[in-house]
């Protein structure tokens, strides 16, 4: 398990993902985070009284061996004020939407697979240098694009609730392929505005193992652009 702490900047406190993205949990114990929040777009100067405030919320994000994200907070204050409560838990949720999003959309690359079973039905032709593999995951018809050298260019979904369109990229290095960029668009049958979102990530090696140390988020929803940068540092590996 990876647990890290984090600090955050952007242009927004909130930022609203597709659906699927978000959870909250309680904050371990004896461990300490900071959030900065710093308005990039307004410019407001980091003394302001809505950047002190928000970096009283410490958050930790932990990673399984399966990818499941699992991220805490804790509240150095609690606003008595139930506008400003909403607010904070606004943010909260913004960011747990943000880092759930993230895991979910590395995980098949960094931690499990996307690929079915071996025993599994599923198709495969090549075309143009590239290999199409397609399958079904329940009610979910799955498409894989890959190059010669096995690298995934494009996983799509398609289900009754959303079509999905993912396209990974990433860099090689002395122990294989680490996935530093996706990009998502993601359309919901009941939605008419697509969701897009771009991720860039850099990596540090930590314990022999290279880990996620920056992140930066880009949306577009409804003609809407949002950025965050997050900075992970503390990085604790556990082992079972």
């Amino acid at each position: 398990m990876l647990v890290t702490d984090f600090s955050l900047s952007g242009d927004c406190p909130v930022v609203r993902l597709p659906d699927h993205f978000g959870s909250t949990g309680d904050p371990p114990a004896n461990q300490s985070g900071l959030l900065q929040l710093a308005f990039a777009r307004s410019r407001r100067i980091s003394d302001h009284p809505a950047i002190k405030a928000l970096n009283g919320i410490h958050f930790w994000l932990a990673l399984d061996e399966k990818g499941s994200a699992k991220l805490t907070h804790k509240l150095d204050e609690v606003p008595t004020d139930p506008k400003t409560l909403e607010g904070y838990n606004q943010t909260i949720s913004g960011v747990a939407e943000v880092l759930t999003g993230f895991s979910q959309s590395v995980t098949p690359f960094l931690f499990t697979t996307i690929f079915p079973q071996s025993d599994a039905s599923f198709s495969m032709d090549t075309r143009d240098a590239l290999h199409h593999v397609k399958y079904k995951d329940g009610q979910s018809d799955v498409s894989v694009t890959l190059k010669e050298d096995l690298t995934i260019t494009e996983l799509r979904v398609i289900s009754p609730q959303l079509t999905a369109t993912m396209r990974p990229q990433f860099t090689k290095t002395a122990k294989g392929y680490l996935i530093n960029e996706f990009s998502g668009e993601y359309q919901y049958a009941n939605d008419a505005a697509k969701s897009n979102v771009t991720m860039e990530i850099d990596y540090s090696e930590i314990q022999g193992m290279n880990l996620p140390s920056k992140l930066r988020v880009t949306t577009l929803v409804a003609n809407s652009t949002h950025k965050m940068y997050f900075d992970f540092t503390n990085h604790e590996i556990k082992k079972h």
